[in-house]
């Protein structure tokens, strides 16, 4: 019976010797596996800190794309108010330029009225003539040139301005 068990506990400890091997090519199959996963992993450590990199230099990028564009909205503004400023000079140039004229037109009006009173000899009375066939006064040019320059001013309230710049 003793030899009996000892051949069962060599038999035993074959199959644990065999087991035991087995284990031994697995763990090194495992070994060169954990090797290959850490070669993997510092490779794709290597490429994050590359695109950690990019990421760094993408968001300077960004971040001056941005003042940058600040900027331009601020010099666009100040142009944009530029524009305004000189819009309404031109306007009021426009204005006080036609206020004159329509002066100039009744001082051109008043003097064509006295040339005609105070005319003389023939001019005189042919003058009384015209005068009574003419009821606007003006001289056929003055009159032409007031309504092809100034025809516009009927839409607008120009005459409310003649009448509080001249009093």
């Amino acid at each position: 019976m003793n030899e009996k068990i000892l051949q069962q506990i060599l038999l035993e400890l074959k199959d644990v010797k065999s087991d035991l091997g087995e284990v031994k090519t697995e763990l090194s199959d495992v070994k060169s596996d954990l090797g290959e996963v850490k070669t993997e992993l510092s490779d794709v450590k290597s490429d994050l800190g590359s695109v950690k990199s990019q990421l760094n230099e993408n968001t300077q990028l960004t971040k001056a794309i941005y003042d940058r564009q600040e900027e331009t909205d601020a010099k666009l503004e100040a142009l944009s108010i530029d524009v305004h400023k000189a819009y309404g000079k031109i306007t009021n140039l426009e204005d006080k330029l036609a206020f004159n004229s329509y002066k100039a037109f009744q001082n051109e009006e008043a003097i064509f009225n006295l040339k005609r009173e105070f005319g003389t000899g023939s001019n005189r009375l042919e003058n009384k003539k015209k005068k009574k066939n003419k009821s606007h006064g003006f001289s056929e040019s003055c009159f032409f040139m007031y309504n092809f320059l100034f025809g516009h001013l009927k839409t607008t309230n120009f005459k409310h301005k003649v009448k509080r710049n001249t009093s």
